[in-house]
Order: C-alpha cells, then structure tokens, then sequence
C-alpha cells in the first residue's frame, strides 16, 4: 500500500492519480466541512469549495507545511470562513458563527441536537480511525497490529506518553520526525535518560502516540488513559 506522500507525489503529476486522491479521502473533506460551522452557504457549495482546496493542497504541500492532514484542515477552514464573509458583505448582512447568542431551544429541539451530536461524534470517530489508519502506513505501521505493540505495564505506558510529548513539544525534534519519518533516538536518550533500548522496544508506540497529538484526532485523544502532564488518568 502507498502512503500519503507517495500518492501525493504521484497526485502532482497525474489528474487521475489526483481525482483518485480526493476520492478517497471524501470522509475526511467532508469531517472538514462540518467542524467548519458557518452558516449562509449551502452544504453543496462548502462542499466544492473544499473539494477544491483539497486539490490545491495536494499540489502546493511539502513536509515543512507539517502533517498532511492538519495543514489541510485548516486551509479548508480558512477558505470556508473568507467566502463567507465575501457572502455577508455582498448581502449586506451579518455573519452569523456558532458563538453568538442564540434563541432559547425547546426540550424536543435539544433533544434532537444532542442525537445530531451523538451521531456526528460517532462519524467523526470513524473518520478519525481512517485518516490515522492512512497516516501510520507513511510511518510504516499497520493500524492492525496497535493492540500487540502497546505496553502492558503502566510505567512503560508513561514512558512512551513522555517520549511522545517530548517530540511534539519541541519545534525541531517535531519536524525532524515529521521529515525523516523517524523517532529522535538520539536526543531522547538525552534529554530523558533512557536506553536506545527501550526507546527502539516502544518505537511503533511512542509513533502512533506522537502522531495523534500532533494531527487533527480530538476524538481519538479522548481515548488516550493520559492527562496534560503524561500521567494516567484516573
């Protein structure tokens, strides 16, 4: 199976490769859509206006803009929020974002969000397996074999967590393993007096932990039995 990078490299030179790219990952603009919450502009034309930024992505990413998939979701975003307000200023009109104040719901009405919200949370988790799913392939680790690679001792679980912020803490050592694909070795031992051993035992691990704290996997976060500071949660 390709990873993201190769196919995005394939995506800049082939228009097959590229509508075939966008396929693919139609969840993911999708999902983008969505968290993207303004209102005024119909669903269908988010949707091509982030079809479309998608498409540029491909074709101006490199590395140095970070993870794929992060970089993305906000020029969706971003390009959501311009055109709506290009929208309110033609229409002479206020736009209107989900923090402002609102009218008072009805139970029945609440009740119906809070399903809304169930089901799209549901959604949004199932996208989020996928997208990490494609992402650990570019690292060269199967989504599939995440039960057997993870620790079963609590202090060694709290180690590979530390490991984990120690890269995406640091700007230098979260680029590095963005560009090389490689977990510092060297500057962990360091900075965290630990074997290369051990650090080589979890390697897959502290990967996939680092990975979703630096993308876009605030449901699959939820999951991680971790506080702010590496501790297990209680």
């Amino acid at each position: 199976m390709e990873s993201i990078s190769e196919r995005i490299n394939l995506a800049k030179k082939d228009k097959y490769e590229l509508n075939k790219l966008i396929e693919d990952y139609m969840p993911f603009i999708k999902k983008a859509v969505s968290e993207t919450q303004v209102f005024g502009i119909d669903y269908d034309d988010k949707l091509s206006i982030a079809m479309l930024v998608f498409m540029n992505c491909i074709k101006q990413y490199s590395t140095s803009k970070g993870e794929f998939f992060a970089f993305t979701s906000v020029c969706i975003k971003n390009r959501l929020i311009d055109e709506l307000r290009k929208e309110s200023k033609h229409m002479n009109v206020t736009p209107l974002y989900p923090e402002e104040e609102q009218e008072p719901q009805s139970v029945e009405a609440s009740a119906s969000i809070i399903r809304y919200d169930k089901d799209k949370e549901r959604q949004s988790l199932v996208e989020e397996i996928f997208l990490l799913k494609e992402t650990l392939v570019d690292f060269g680790i199967d989504f599939a074999t995440l039960e057997d690679i993870s620790p079963k001792q609590k202090r060694s679980r709290i180690l590979c967590m530390k490991m984990a912020q120690e890269i995406c803490s640091d700007e230098k050592l979260k680029e590095s393993f963005i560009r090389t694909k490689q977990v510092p070795q060297g500057e962990l031992v360091r900075r965290l007096d630990i074997s290369e051993k051990s650090i080589e035992k979890y390697r897959r691990f502290v990967v996939t932990l680092a990975i979703i704290i630096i993308g876009d996997y605030s449901g699959i976060k939820a999951f991680l039995p971790f506080d702010g500071t590496g501790k297990e949660a209680k």
